[in-house]
């Protein structure tokens, strides 16, 4: 079974509704993919990396992005989960960690800005979801 889907590129994570509908896209969403979400190039501990998920996930949440039932996803580094306080950021603004799964070193081909491969320490895939009311 194949699932329509949509990669869109030059969208900002903290305004979803505002940058897609200024590329003419409308309606929600049944999975969100944030992939190796990150505030500068620096690799330094930002705080700001944590303010940039809590954003993301709110103007998902808020703007009406994700469909009910739906899933937002992060792909990141799994010591990124702790340093930016993933949890509490999630648990924050109402969403639960459904799945925290590694995906193989051979998954994604990761590369530093100039273009030289690099192999992270192991990345992640987060799955969130909004709870459901019973």
């Amino acid at each position: 079974m194949v699932l329509p889907k949509q990669v869109l590129h030059s969208v900002d994570a903290t305004d979803l509704a505002g940058t897609l509908q200024s590329q003419g896209i409308q309606g929600g969403f049944h999975t969100v993919v944030f992939p190796f979400p990150r505030y500068s190039l620096s690799r330094a501990p930002n705080p700001n990396n944590s303010r940039l998920l809590r954003d993301f996930f709110t103007s998902v949440i808020r703007d009406g992005i994700l469909l009910d039932g739906g899933y937002i996803q992060l792909v990141m580094l799994s010591a990124q989960y702790q340093e930016w306080d993933v949890n509490g950021v999630s648990t924050d603004v109402g969403l639960e960690l459904i799945s925290r799964v590694a995906l193989p070193t051979d998954f994604y081909q990761a590369r530093e800005m100039s273009g030289k491969p690099w192999v992270p320490p192991g990345a992640e895939l987060l799955t969130f979801q909004l709870p459901t009311l019973s």
